[in-house]
């Protein structure tokens, strides 16, 4: 397993989770976003979650860098102010303890990794330092840091302006500042690098983390244990529902929603459910069926014609249900329109292949027994 999942521990040793709702939701959703996107494959990851000191949200180590993270539930238009607060709509962002705060999120952020980074520079007596390589590079060691907004209806577009404008970030000379939504956490967790050391004689070599020695400074310095909680909630690539193509009101084609996120649309290559060119009323990329704790969402992706359940338009995202009708171009099924019945019983469905182009189902025709 290349994705591993640690927490803080109370003072009596027990697992120490996120006090708010809203908090576990995200880390859930983050700690998913890993896990799909490198549970399978190398290198190592590790997602640290509610450090006690510093209290911090989410720490990720890879074999090449350290990230440090703080998450943000706000919504709304997100801004930043003359006096370098941060604003939510007209509601000033709270950054750390409410009366002992930062003037941002980016500030608290910063100060929670220079914590974390002289915990790492401070090499224990007579035992094997906690970075690797000399420690004469270890001062000129990138670390990363990142305010990740969480809830879906943060607006973040009049915020990069403003930090790229009147508001820039004071970054540390050791550290690479991004903003973040959750689908963005795994890009930004590959870009992890120490960036010291090494040169062209040399092929750029970086300094890297061991598995083991990532797993050896979560436990010994930190203080941390495995979190099994949240890894008996990570995918199992198993089907948890499905969606059936008909025609005529009869089913031709199964197709099992195993990921999070299913887009539908004429685009074969972009598309998870891709339909054939004949339902012209369908768009390219149409409709995005997702998964989260809170349940089964579809939404428009902007598509020409529209997208419907049980003849209602959708015009927001909305929440699926077991045995309800998804028509994609029109809010009946008919000439260039396509329709999907949604499944949430599958489980004793024989197994199912859904790479099977729509085209080349073999059916009987019209009339036949």
């Amino acid at each position: 397993m290349t994705v591993q999942f640690f927490i803080g521990r109370s003072p009596d040793g027990e697992p120490r989770s996120p006090d708010y709702s809203h908090e576990m939701r995200a880390t859930i959703e983050i700690c998913k976003q890993m896990w799909q996107a490198f549970h399978a494959h190398q290198p190592y990851y590790a997602v640290i979650a509610n450090l006690a000191d510093p209290s911090l949200d989410l720490l990720i180590v890879s074999e090449s860098g350290i990230g440090i993270m703080e998450l943000k539930h706000y919504f709304g238009q997100i801004s930043c102010h003359s006096d370098d607060g941060w604003y939510a709509g007209p509601k000033r962002m709270i950054a750390g303890v409410e009366g002992r705060g930062f003037k941002n999120p980016h500030e608290q952020v910063q100060a929670y990794a220079e914590t974390v980074r002289q915990k790492l520079l401070a090499a224990p007596p007579w035992q094997k330092p906690w970075l690797p390589g000399k420690t004469i590079d270890w001062e000129d060691f990138k670390f990363h840091t990142a305010v990740c907004f969480t809830h879906p209806d943060a607006g973040l577009t009049q915020l990069y302006e403003d930090l790229r404008r009147k508001c820039r970030p004071i970054t540390l000379p050791w550290e690479h500042f991004s903003i973040l939504t959750p689908d963005q956490v795994p890009e930004w967790a590959v870009s992890l690098r120490f960036e010291s050391g090494g040169g062209r004689a040399d092929g750029y070599s970086r300094h890297r983390f061991q598995p083991q020695e990532i797993v050896r400074v979560l436990t010994e310095l930190f203080g941390l244990t495995h979190w099994d909680e949240i890894a008996s909630l990570m995918p199992a690539g198993q089907p948890y529902a499905l969606l059936s193509h008909l025609e005529n009101h009869l089913p031709v084609q199964d197709f099992p929603l195993e990921l999070d996120e299913i887009t539908i649309g004429r685009d074969i290559n972009a598309c998870h459910i891709p339909v054939l060119d004949r339902y012209f009323l369908v768009s390219r990329t149409h409709a995005r069926i997702t998964r989260s704790l809170d349940g089964l969402f579809i939404e428009d992706l902007g598509s020409t014609n529209g997208t419907f359940v049980d003849g209602k338009q959708v015009l927001r995202r909305i929440p699926l249900h077991h045995g309800q009708y998804i028509t994609l171009g029109n809010a009946e099924p008919g000439p260039g329109a396509c329709q999907f019945e949604l499944s949430l019983q599958i489980e004793n469905l024989a197994p199912l292949d859904a790479t099977q182009k729509l085209g080349e189902i073999n059916r009987t025709p019209e009339g036949q027994a």
